[in-house]
């Protein structure tokens, strides 16, 4: 008796369960095929004319093909990223906002600022996907006598707080690169915000200031007519686009600070919506067009899953907290 009961139970349990799978599939399925019904907005904290806002209408139209809906592209720069970032964390977790940022207002920010930026990019966005990453270089005005990190750190460390480097801003990744590299390096710098690595960049060509780490692609024009000198790539080995540089991290072990650029949506949004964004957006990674541009701005697609690229910000926040409390830097 007790068996018969036993052996009738199991395809009942299994007709459950097989119930429920199916329950959750179609919901899936209605949940996919009714987002989206209206445009998208993209939100970019990032100044009109850089390198992640025309990543960002690069990502934008791919989708838009992908989804059949308008992605509308919304720059929000300001306060190194804030303006931008807090407005898709405060924004509905609906699938309609999203947003393409890089490490600076991710991971360096909020290291920064903690809890005075009222938000937390680490907790309150859900990553989608990491996009890409591109080159960065340090360069200096031809009047500095230097031409390898060697040479370059020897002469800092004869002359602390004598040189001048330009960045974009307060709290930004050109900022912060440089600061890491001082804190690898005893080398003391003294620091000239701008508005913008473009203002930045000219200041360097004009003499204003001595050194910067930035875009290679902006850079490249004028190292070519000899305004400024190309010393390293920001990594940690060389680099296919700038094979005839040297990596910083090879005079400077364990120095790597790569640009990245990902897409975000607000923490809360449902997973099949994130599944959907995901898989359009990285499918589009490797289409002819998208390869072509990304060579053309010295940039590598990655394509990562969401879990992979959330694993990154959480490490890579714990890096730049450690940074920052070891070097005493204070929110200016």
């Amino acid at each position: 008796m007790s068996a018969g009961f036993v052996t009738r139970g199991k395809p009942r349990r299994r007709e459950r369960l097989c119930a429920l799978a199916l329950l959750a599939f179609a919901c899936f399925g209605a949940h996919a095929q009714g987002y989206p019904a209206k445009p998208l907005r993209m939100i970019v904290p990032l100044p009109p004319g850089s390198t992640g806002e025309a990543l960002a209408r690069l990502v934008a139209e791919n989708l838009r093909q992908r989804i059949d809906q308008s992605v509308v592209v919304d720059t929000r720069p300001g306060a190194s990223g804030q303006i931008g970032v807090g407005a898709v964390v405060r924004s509905p977790p609906d699938g309609y906002t999203i947003m393409v940022a890089s490490v600076g207002p991710i991971t360096i920010n909020p290291a920064l600022y903690g809890a005075k930026l009222g938000f937390d990019p680490v907790t309150e966005l859900a990553p989608i996907t990491q996009i890409a990453n591109t080159t960065s270089v340090l360069l200096v005005h031809p009047s500095l006598p230097v031409r390898g990190m060697k040479e370059f750190i020897a002469f800092a460390r004869a002359r602390p707080g004598q040189l001048l480097y330009s960045s974009a801003g307060n709290a930004s990744t050109t900022h912060f690169n440089m600061v890491l590299l001082g804190s690898m390096t005893g080398v003391k710098l003294a620091h000239v915000p701008y508005k913008g690595s473009t203002q930045g960049l000219i200041a360097v060509a004009s003499g204003e200031t001595q050194l910067m780490i930035t875009g290679w692609v902006n850079s490249l024009p004028l190292a070519k007519s000899g305004k400024v000198r190309l010393l390293a790539v920001v990594s940690a080995q060389r680099n296919a686009v700038a094979p005839g540089l040297p990596a910083i991290g090879e005079t400077v072990p364990g120095y790597e600070a790569e640009q990245w650029y990902g897409v975000f949506a607000p923490a809360g949004t449902s997973q099949s919506i994130l599944s959907l964004l995901h898989a359009a957006i990285v499918k589009d990674l490797q289409t002819p067009e998208a390869r072509s541009w990304f060579a053309n701005a010295a940039a590598v697609p990655i394509g990562n899953t969401p879990q992979e690229f959330g694993a990154r910000i959480r490490a890579e926040f714990a890096r730049w907290t450690k940074i920052i409390r070891e070097s005493g830097m204070k929110p200016e």
